[in-house]
């Protein structure tokens, strides 16, 4: 049976995303911030877009906040059941790094906070080449940080691997490497 998403990270993408979309004004009906949803998936080139780049009547942050609302919650199940399934009943319990390449908007960040007991830390790394999808990840990384009974993070953003900056030695932390949506991201 696949595991559910805690409430938090539900209630964090109900606010942050879900009423996000519905609350503007070009969201009616069938319509997603004024497109249908076949159109939105072909706007968001079914995730795999430049999404620092505008389309039509939308823009780069439009683009990647129809990206989080069309496909966001089955990534975060997905990771939330793979993280699980990595865990089982021992939670972490030392800081760990968690480096997310093609990272989009923290979602790897979100499903791995899921696991962690409110008091728990660790450093996340996005790499994304896209700055719309960064932008919305920093969103929802300060959104879960705002939160009460939430395991706390230390961001950093990258658009390539090159461009990571390591604080300090990484010493003896775990560190988990996320590559799932590498795959999904198209090679010019």
């Amino acid at each position: 049976m696949p595991m559910a998403l805690s409430q938090v990270l539900l209630d964090l993408r109900r606010t942050n995303i879900v009423e996000r979309v519905n609350r503007d004004p070009r969201t009616l009906g069938d319509l997603t911030l004024g497109i249908d949803p076949q159109t939105a998936m072909e706007a968001i080139n079914w995730g795999q877009a430049d999404f620092d780049e505008s389309l039509e009547n939308l823009s780069s942050d439009d683009r990647v906040l129809l990206y989080a609302y069309w496909n966001q919650l089955g990534h975060l199940e997905e990771l939330s059941e793979a993280f699980g399934q990595m865990f089982g009943t021992n939670r972490p319990s030392e800081p760990f790094i968690v480096v997310d390449i093609g990272c989009g908007p923290f979602t790897g960040g979100l499903a791995f906070a899921g696991q962690l007991a409110s008091h728990e830390c660790f450093d996340y790394i996005g790499v994304d080449r896209s700055r719309a999808m960064q932008r919305l990840g920093a969103q929802l990384a300060f959104a879960l940080e705002s939160m009460d009974d939430t395991p706390r993070v230390n961001c950093q953003w990258a658009s390539d691997l090159h461009s990571i900056v390591w604080h300090a030695p990484l010493s003896w932390r775990p560190i988990v490497v996320i590559v799932s949506f590498l795959f999904g991201e198209s090679v010019s």
